[in-house]
């Protein structure tokens, strides 16, 4: 019996080591041939190296360093521990997959400029100024189904220009999981609109969301005309966005 375990042992520490130095250029040229993602500048190994620049479809990351976390293949799931950056700005955290074709990350932080949000995300006639900070703990997500979130946006210097500019000062998103639904929550502190809400998200991808908006004493007569296009007036000079639908209908899904 401990024969054999410690030639399991010796097989298992052998197998390791070999992924260990298995260099990293083989896998990045299947990579490249076979998807939509190109990676150059790569040196170490799978399990320990280092990336110039990794483009995917618009999205480019630059010095990316990634570590695997050994213990996880065991569980059936790769992971790899990154230090990247988006646009100079740095990001690091855990990402992987599983088995069974869940992608997830972990305890994900870092911070992306609202400019790159508005170009990455296409947001249309809107142009978003100022800084995120992204404290994920935990996401995951399956194909054919509804991510899982829990974590925090903070949007510093926030400022939203359409017609004109208006000022929000330090918007908070906290999204958590609850039962198998998403919920976030709104408010910010300072700026020409007072905003505070809630949206939620189901499984069948249908939505809710109710946000107040209430213009400050800095916020002109221009910017309060704009609320009430799109937000019901009420008694208190506040303006209340109710609004529901599905995912799916808006082609998001």
């Amino acid at each position: 019996m401990k024969k054999r375990y410690y030639l399991l042992t010796a097989i298992l520490a052998y197998l390791i080591f070999t992924l260990a130095m298995f260099p990293a250029q083989p896998v990045v040229t299947l990579i490249n041939d076979k998807t939509t993602a190109t990676l150059s500048g790569v040196s170490g190994s799978i399990w320990d190296g280092h990336a110039h620049s990794i483009d995917v479809e618009g999205i480019r990351l630059s010095d990316t360093h990634w570590n695997m976390k050994a213990w996880k293949l065991l569980i059936g799931r790769a992971a790899l521990d990154i230090d990247t950056r988006l646009e100079d700005e740095a990001i690091s955290g855990e990402i992987g997959a599983s088995l069974t074709g869940t992608v997830f990350a972990n305890t994900l932080n870092g911070r992306v400029s609202a400019d790159t949000v508005t170009r990455l995300a296409n947001i249309p006639m809107a142009q978003l100024s100022g800084m995120i900070d992204i404290a994920v703990e935990h996401i995951s997500w399956s194909l054919g189904e509804l991510p899982e979130v829990d974590g925090t946006l903070v949007w510093k210097d926030a400022s939203v220009t359409v017609a004109e500019t208006a000022s929000l000062g330090e918007v908070s998103i906290v999204i958590t999981q609850q039962d198998d639904s998403l919920r976030a929550d709104v408010n910010n502190d300072g700026g020409d609109i007072e905003l505070k809400g809630e949206a939620s998200l189901n499984p069948e991808a249908d939505y809710e969301a109710n946000i107040r908006f209430k213009p400050t004493a800095s916020a002109s007569r221009n910017l309060r005309r704009s609320l009430g296009l799109f937000a019901e007036p009420q008694g208190d000079g506040s303006f209340l966005l109710k609004n529901s639908g599905s995912l799916k209908q808006l082609g998001l899904i």
